[in-house]
């Protein structure tokens, strides 16, 4: 029991006291100088001051995203927003400061994040060793493999310093972290095991709560739903197909309402305008060679050494690189992409 649960515990909040540690120390060092406020932009971090605000706004009553002007505060806007909405709990009940609150999930959401990666690992690989090292490299050193080139053009001198690591990011990913990589694993296992149907429902339930908390979280599950559908099919398994399709048909219709908010304001009237702040743009090229660099290399490598791996770990890797392959680059089928980069950067560097 010590081995199974205590060790990977006590892992895991050491991952997460080294991930809150910047914060602390920050606060010890300025002392009495504190005013409130963190360390919250940085040169390849702005967003952290931008969540900062939304968990304010929603601890406050507001829709999160509506955190910049005092006008149109109950207006529908077509981000999801379920993640803080949950997150801003605690401080309403106990009436936390929105900094103090965000430091607190800091801790929580990536002790969580990395206990989950060691269990995921630990039961598709079979050895705690290799969880222990994986857990570390995904969640400390995430941003040395996104994208490929980064590493080096910062050590040339080419682009802004490097962040410690993607999961300081209040949020998102902090949130989403974890939750990927249990549907990616209950997926994986609806197909592998599928006389369990729990699995498949499991994933369906956890698809669809993302659809409620980051577009490029829902959308990559989606894409990993198209691989798993494909290796089914390949498989010629009408119990793993039937599996598949029990995920996606729960997944989406938990989704559906978030997805037609969505097309609504991207595509329709006057809200469409919501797709050029986005950065949405159109085309049908293949998203930029540093971002699909790390996931073809990834993909020939597993190709290359498949034979030496077991069919748990063959298909769960398969289904998250190849859901990144076709998320990064669906717009050659759609024509529409909005900030590709956000899947190799916020939903799988980790893998």
């Amino acid at each position: 029991y010590m081995k199974r649960v205590v060790l990977p515990i006590l892992f895991s909040i050491a991952i997460g006291v080294v991930m809150s540690a910047s914060i602390i120390f920050f606060r010890v060092w300025i002392g009495d100088a504190y005013r409130g406020v963190d360390p919250i932009l940085s040169p390849v971090t702005q967003d952290g001051a931008w969540y900062h605000a939304t968990v304010k706004e929603a601890m406050e009553g507001g829709n999160s995203w509506h955190a910049a002007l005092f006008e149109g505060k109950g207006d529908a806007y077509p981000v999801p927003d379920l993640a803080e909405k949950i997150l801003a709990v605690p401080g309403r009940i106990f009436g936390m400061e929105a900094q103090s609150l965000l430091l607190f999930w800091r801790f929580v959401l990536i002790a969580f994040f990395a206990f989950v990666i060691f269990f995921v690992t630990k039961r598709i690989e079979g050895s705690s060793s290799f969880a222990y090292f994986a857990t570390g490299i995904s969640v400390l050193l995430a941003p040395l493999l996104y994208p490929l080139a980064d590493p080096v053009m910062t050590l040339l001198g080419y682009s802004p310093s490097m962040p410690f690591t993607i999961y300081d990011r209040p949020v998102h990913p902090q949130f989403e972290a974890p939750f990927v990589w249990l549907f990616l694993y209950f997926a994986t296992a609806a197909i592998l095991e599928p006389k369990k149907k729990r699995n498949a429902i499991l994933a369906g339930l956890i698809f669809g709560l993302l659809a409620h908390t980051y577009f490029w979280a829902w959308t990559f599950c989606l894409a990993a739903l198209v691989v798993l559908a494909l290796i089914a099919t390949v498989s010629r398994s009408r119990v793993a197909i039937s599996r598949v399709a029990i995920t996606a048909g729960l997944g989406l219709l938990i989704a559906a309402p978030k997805i037609a908010s969505l097309v609504r304001f991207t595509f329709f009237g006057n809200d469409a305008s919501y797709a050029e702040r986005m950065a949405a743009y159109s085309g049908h090229a293949f998203a930029s060679w540093t971002l699909n660099l790390p996931v073809v290399l990834a993909l020939a490598l597993l190709i290359w050494r498949r034979r030496f791996a077991s069919p748990w770990v063959r298909t769960f890797a398969a289904t998250g690189l190849g859901g990144s392959f076709i998320a990064l680059n669906q717009q050659i089928v759609t024509g529409i992409s909005i900030q590709p980069d956000h899947y190799v950067q916020l939903i799988t560097a980790s893998f």
